[in-house]
Order: structure tokens, then C-alpha cells, then sequence
């Protein structure tokens, strides 16, 4: 008889055997660096394990958590942000990544999209419309073995890839533009659904240059993706950060003047009142400013923090188009306007605000660039506009003097209201023409009795 092995069985008791899981716990790519994955990726990177649709996966997502299952109507086919609300800082997002954590036993897939800055950070272009990708990372990612969707490329300001220095592309090969993908038949973050070829093999040629002001963005949201705000273990960030940093920088800086700080953000005070008592919550593009502006980066706004900043005192407003500095020919361009009249109208002239208009540029910068000129093409304009308001009296003081003798002849007696009614309303019973007309009218019926 075979003796049993009690300590065997005491080790196989002490095992830790994990809880099985719905789905397959498919591990998440390069979480905790800003080259992490995105949440519609690992979505479709898990359809496709279980060689399931992506809308056949979400039917069993629904069968399984009916009650947090998002609103069904958000997921048609026609839908444009299906797959990418899921990457969002809203409630489908949060309940999509608490779904796949509960089904799959993966824990912080909520970093994989942009929740940790839901209370800190608004929805106002923050997201791309359009699916894109760098072809380079795609075919570096192919010769690992592990192609995915980075949730850089779904943010909007981000346009150029910070490692390859090349743009984002939003086409393939196919010679459409890709639209985000739908949630009928099988896909793959690094296919096109149209035509099913290779991302990273396109040969579409598009744009080639890469600004460095777009590289320096894509740069420092690849670093606030991969800081301690995106990390598993570390707590969400709140809506207060952003209030004290302001607070703390007009204090600082500008003796509490928040007028002049507002002045400095580029934004107006009621604006920036919001932001300062967490009534509104600032888009990433004021973040980014806020950083460029005091010298820090994007993470020491969001956390509060002051201690890394320069101030330089310069103004980020940028000047409107009819501010900018002209060259020459454009100034002779404007001069010809003030001199010449109105090309196709006979003796008409220009106004300096119509110039303006023209050539977008401020009326008061041509008054002082060219002070003689617009001085007489002033008086041009005013001499030709009481010629052309002279002439006019004179044809409707006609036009209202031939219809009261058409009613004299007729017997009638050529009253304001029935001049008007024959003219239907054409001038206003109260104007000087119509009551001269009836006042020679009046005197010609006197004499002929």
C-alpha cells in the first residue's frame, strides 16, 4: 500500500491557485511608460484572441454586466467615436475598462486611458476624430511579435511621432481616409478595416515635414502619459491642482493681479475665475500653455506644485492677422486702393474699413501709414456719397410726383396712403419726398379749380 505524502499535500494545499476568468487575461503593453497602450487597442487585441468580432464581444460583455454595460445606441455601426470614447476621461470609458478588469482579472486597464485626469482636465479637443499611427512604431512592433495602438496617437494635440520625428498618418494605401473603426467584422489596431492591409507597409505619401514646436508638444505628452499620474499604483489626481497652481503663480509672480495673469494665459478673467475656483475645468491645450508659460511641465500644473517654475513676464497672446508686420508690396497694395476707385463702378470709391477688409488689415494702421491719402479718399467718399444720395431724391421725387398726377388725372385725390399703396410700400408714408409730391399735387388741383 502506498504511503501518501503529507507534505506534498500540505504545499498543494498552500498554492495559490488564481480565480478563473471569463476572458482571457491578456496583459496589457507598456503600461507605465508614455508609450502605453490604449484601451479600444487591448480591445480589439482581445477579440481577436477569442476569435471573436469586436461586436460580438461586446454581446458578451453585455450578457455578463448588463447593468454597467454602456447605452447600447453608442456602439452602432455609423457611430464615429465608438472605439474611441472607450480611450476618454467619461463614464463609457470608466465602465468599459471596469468591465474588462472584472472579466478578465487585469487589473489597471483604467490607466490605459485618460480617466486619471477626468477631474482635472476637460473634454474640449482632447480626443482625435480619426484613427492614426506612425507606419515605423507599427513595423518596429511587427518585428516583436507585439503590433498594438499607443493611446499617444488618440490624443488630438499630438501630431508627429517623438521617436521617428515623422507625422502622424491617418491613411493607408487604400486611398481613404480611415475612419475609426466600427464594430462590425474582425480588426486589429494595426490593420486598416477597409482593405486590410499592414499599417505599418503604407506607401501613401503625405506630408514629410515635422514642425519642432510639434515634436516639443508630442514630447511632453508622451512624458506626462508616462509619469506617476498614469502609474497602476497611484492615486487619481483631483480637480484641485490646477486651482492651487494659478493661485500660487499670481501670488508669486504677479502680486495676486489674476487680471493680469489672465492676460498672460491668453484667456479672458471670467475664464480663468472659473478655473481658479473649479467651476470649469481647463482644456489640455490651456494646460500645456499654463506649463509654457511659467517654464514647468505639464505634470507640476496638475499636481499644484510651483517650485519648478520661471516666470519670464512675456505675454503669450498671439497678435491677430491684422497686426502682423506687412512687407512692402502689400503696403503698395493698399495705397493703389486709397488712390483708385472702384474697379466696374462709375465714380465710386471705396471705403478705408472696406480696405481693411480686403487686405485684413487694422483701419487705424492705415490711417497712420497712409494719413494724406485716407484723409482724401474721406473726402472723395463723402462728396460721392451726397451725389449719389442727391440723385436718388431726384428719381424717387419723380417716380412719387408722376404717380400723383396719374391720380389727379384719374380724379383721385393723391393722399400719402394711396401714393404708397400704388408704389406698395416702396417708401414711408412719413417721408419728405412723398409729402412734397402731395403738397404740388394739392396746389395743382387748387389752380385747376
Amino acid at each position: 500500500m502506498i504511503q501518501p505524502n503529507l507534505e506534498e499535500y500540505e504545499l498543494i494545499q498552500k498554492t495559490h491557485i488564481p480565480e478563473r476568468s471569463v476572458l482571457l487575461g491578456l496583459e496589457p503593453i507598456g503600461l507605465g511608460t508614455g508609450y502605453q497602450e490604449s484601451l479600444s487597442s487591448y480591445f480589439l487585441r482581445l477579440a481577436s484572441a477569442h476569435s471573436l468580432s469586436p461586436q460580438a464581444l461586446l454581446k458578451l460583455l453585455k450578457t455578463h454586466r448588463p447593468d454597467d454595460f454602456p447605452r447600447p445606441g453608442l456602439w452602432s455601426k455609423s457611430h464615429i467615436n465608438a472605439l474611441t470614447s472607450i480611450n476618454g476621461r467619461g463614464s463609457v470609458a470608466h465602465r468599459m475598462a471596469k468591465i474588462l478588469e472584472d472579466l478578465t482579472n487585469v487589473g489597471y486597464l483604467t490607466t490605459m486611458t485618460l480617466i486619471p485626469m477626468a477631474d482635472c482636465i476637460s473634454d474640449q479637443g482632447l480626443l482625435a476624430d480619426k484613427k492614426r499611427w506612425c507606419p515605423q512604431c507599427i513595423s518596429e512592433c511587427l518585428s516583436t511579435g507585439n503590433a498594438y495602438g499607443l493611446l499617444l496617437w488618440q490624443l488630438k494635440l499630438v501630431t508627429a511621432c517623438p521617436v521617428h520625428e515623422i507625422p502622424l498618418t491617418s491613411a493607408c494605401g487604400c486611398k481613404e481616409t480611415t475612419t475609426l473603426p466600427g464594430t462590425r467584422g474582425k480588426h486589429l489596431p494595426h490593420v486598416c478595416h477597409k482593405c486590410g492591409a499592414i499599417l505599418g507597409h503604407n506607401k501613401r505619401q503625405g506630408r514629410t515635414h515635422v514642425e519642432e514646436k510639434e515634436l516639443i508638444l508630442a514630447r511632453q505628452i508622451r512624458d506626462l502619459l508616462g509619469s506617476e499620474v498614469f502609474r497602476s499604483d497611484h492615486k487619481v489626481i483631483g480637480s484641485s491642482g490646477v486651482s492651487i497652481f494659478l493661485r500660487e503663480v499670481a501670488r508669486v509672480y504677479l502680486d495676486g493681479n489674476t487680471a493680469l495673469l489672465a492676460r498672460h494665459l491668453a484667456v479672458g478673467k471670467s475664464t480663468l475665475h472659473g478655473w481658479v475656483h473649479g467651476l470649469v475645468l481647463p482644456s489640455l491645450w490651456n494646460v500645456i500653455g499654463m506649463a509654457e508659460t511659467f517654464g514647468c511641465t505639464i505634470q507640476a500644473v496638475l499636481a499644484g506644485d510651483i517650485e519648478s517654475t520661471s516666470f519670464q513676464g512675456k505675454l503669450r497672446i498671439q497678435l491677430p492677422r491684422q497686426y502682423r508686420v506687412r512687407t512692402h508690396d502689400e503696403w503698395m497694395a493698399v495705397r493703389e486702393d486709397l488712390i483708385c476707385p472702384i474697379e466696374g463702378v462709375e465714380d465710386a470709391v471705396s471705403s478705408i474699413n472696406g480696405i481693411a477688409r480686403k487686405h485684413s488689415i487694422d483701419r487705424r494702421s492705415i490711417l497712420d501709414k497712409f494719413p494724406n491719402e485716407s484723409a482724401a479718399l474721406v473726402s472723395r467718399r463723402v462728396k460721392w456719397i451726397r451725389r449719389r444720395k442727391e440723385e436718388i431724391n431726384q428719381q424717387r421725387s419723380a417716380l412719387i410726383q408722376l404717380v400723383a398726377d396719374q391720380l389727379t388725372s384719374m380724379g383721385i385725390y393723391p393722399s400719402r396712403r394711396k401714393i404708397q399703396s400704388c408704389l406698395r410700400g416702396e417708401f414711408a408714408i412719413f417721408s419728405p419726398e412723398l409729402k412734397d409730391a402731395c403738397k404740388q399735387a394739392r396746389e395743382k388741383i387748387l389752380v385747376k379749380r
